[in-house]
């Protein structure tokens, strides 16, 4: 259940939500971006895709700025992106940034030229 706060608070000191009853009016996939994404009748919008990139830099470093979906939001909440190298274990996110039309990665796996899939996921507000 989605909605934005309307300032009550319970005994355990969370807001109680405006919407109680949100719901989704618009979803589906971007055809340009591939990010499957939800608006809710609330505002809230959100964004997620999965993807394989080649890293061929050294070290396995990869770094790379991607289109999220067009006019999807106006205001970013957060953006969360995972990553995996095949075979390994230690491949981390060192940054992310995300902005209304672009999301920002740089991301090392352990060795250069292996393969790597990453999941994001961008939540944010589509109506204000």
């Amino acid at each position: 259940m989605l909605g934005r706060s309307n300032g009550n608070s319970t005994g355990g000191g969370s807001d109680i939500p405006s919407d109680l009853a949100d719901y989704i009016v618009e979803a589906g996939v971007d055809s340009a971006t591939g990010y499957t994404y939800r608006k809710w009748n609330s505002g809230f919008a959100e964004a997620w895709t999965t993807k394989r990139k080649s890293t061929t830099q050294a070290a396995g470093r990869l770094h790379y700025y991607e289109a999220i979906p067009s006019g999807l939001f106006q205001i970013i909440v957060s953006a969360n992106v995972n990553a995996g190298c095949d075979g390994q274990a230690d491949t981390y996110v060192k940054y992310v940034r995300c902005d209304t039309t672009t999301l920002d990665v740089y991301y090392q796996n352990p060795a250069s030229a292996a393969g790597s899939t990453y999941f994001a996921y961008i939540t944010g507000w589509w109506k204000t």
